[in-house]
């Protein structure tokens, strides 16, 4: 039970820590990769994409030190599962970079609605 609640506790604080690095970081010093992004017209790949490969380092790191410690196979599984719930929801749903999703649900169209506004 604490091994789920400490994975479940790093996917939920996954949010705040992302929202905090996507204004800090992509914005300001990474802007030269991200800018890639908000630039995109129709490319498959961008210089944005190198961002997940960086990031997974972190995760990666917390999976060799639960080698020793649950705790950190627990934060490392918490990280994984935000990472992949990110790239079905910006990358599949949002940004459509396997094919077009044809769905109006309220929600899909919140989601789209709220990242064109950040694209502006």
């Amino acid at each position: 039970m604490r091994f789920f609640l400490i994975a479940l506790i790093s996917l939920i604080l996954m949010e705040p820590f992302t929202t905090f690095n996507h204004r800090y970081v992509m914005h300001f010093i990474g802007w030269a990769w991200h800018k890639s992004h908000h630039d995109r017209i129709g490319k498959k790949v961008e210089l944005n994409d190198l961002f997940p490969i960086v990031f997974s380092i972190f995760a990666i790191l917390l999976f060799v030190l639960g080698i020793n410690n649950n705790a950190y196979t627990a934060i490392g599984i918490g990280v994984t599962m935000y990472g992949a719930i990110y790239f079905i929801v910006h990358e599949i749903i949002i940004h459509s970079r396997f094919g077009k999703i044809e769905n109006n649900n309220w929600l899909f169209k919140y989601w789209r609605f709220g990242h064109n506004v950040h694209h502006q």
